[in-house]
């Protein structure tokens, strides 16, 4: 298995800090700006095809990874026909598992 790492900061931002601004947008990170390298999207889009179905759709969508338009709890919510609770809580939990999947496939 090839050995990823990750050290820029689209991974430090989704995996490693604590308290997450829902308005932030990973998908507005320029490369040069922070250093993203090919095989730090890899593990990125890795760790992501990882998440259940509904934790992924949600995680791309509320982040705009891969250029997917970038869209609010609301918007998310009317989407899903579902509550703004509901999708913050899914949207929770799939960050936190894209912490633990880090600490597996971005060590170096």
């Amino acid at each position: 298995m090839l050995k990823l790492r990750a050290l820029s900061i689209a991974s430090r931002f989704l995996l490693k800090r604590k308290n997450i601004n829902c308005y932030e947008n990973i998908g507005e990170i320029k490369e040069e700006e922070s250093g993203i390298d090919r095989e730090t999207k890899e593990l990125l889009f890795f760790i992501i095809k990882k998440l259940s179905e509904k934790e992924r759709f949600i995680i791309i969508k509320r982040f705009g990874i891969g250029g997917v338009p970038r869209r609010t709890l609301d918007e998310l919510s009317k989407e899903m026909n579902c509550g703004i609770t509901q999708i913050h809580q899914v949207e929770k939990r799939g960050i936190l598992k894209m912490r633990k999947l880090y600490k597996i496939y971005g060590s170096d």
